[in-house]
């Protein structure tokens, strides 16, 4: 429960921010934004605080590779 905070901030920046972007920019915003500002305030988060993965499931993700 005390890493839901973080967890689900980082899942609504990547929504709302992060949405239209190719990968690579994302990941650039998520590591380089992101992670950063929730590491110097402290919130906690899970240890690889993974949008894509906060957000679906692993059957999905397979559906997207078909």
């Amino acid at each position: 429960m005390k890493l839901l905070v973080g967890d689900v901030l980082m899942a609504s920046a990547f929504v709302s921010y992060a949405g239209p972007f190719n990968k690579k920019f994302r990941e650039i915003m998520i590591k380089g934004n992101f992670l950063k500002f929730m590491k110097e305030n402290k919130i906690p988060m899970s240890a690889v605080p993974d949008p894509v993965k906060l957000l679906t499931d692993e059957s999905t993700i397979a559906k997207w590779n078909k």
